[in-house]
């Protein structure tokens, strides 16, 4: 029977790491682009601008849960190898 063998170590080290590089993600964007020029592309450029630090926000809240998910998941299958190990020297 194929085994599933978890090495915590590592795992939570990419978790970590992954959640650190979500928390630096800086989603502030130059607010005044158009300075002295009174373009319609200078106003249309602002406004993504403000859309896309809005996206960035977003995905760094999503991305924040994802991580606390994949955390939980982790605890999660440790506490069923804890389970199954113990039930295994129960058998025995």
């Amino acid at each position: 029977m194929p085994e599933i063998k978890l090495v915590h170590g590592p795992v939570e080290d990419s978790i970590e790491s992954l959640s650190q590089a979500i928390q630096a993600l800086d989603s502030t964007i130059k607010n005044d682009v158009k300075g002295d020029n009174v373009l319609n592309v200078a106003d249309k450029l602002e406004e993504l601008n403000h859309l896309l630090q809005d996206v960035l926000k977003i995905y760094q809240e999503l991305s924040i849960e994802n991580v606390d998910a994949v955390r939980k998941s982790v605890d999660a299958l440790k506490e069923t190898e804890k389970q199954v190990a113990h039930a295994i020297q129960l058998l025995m």
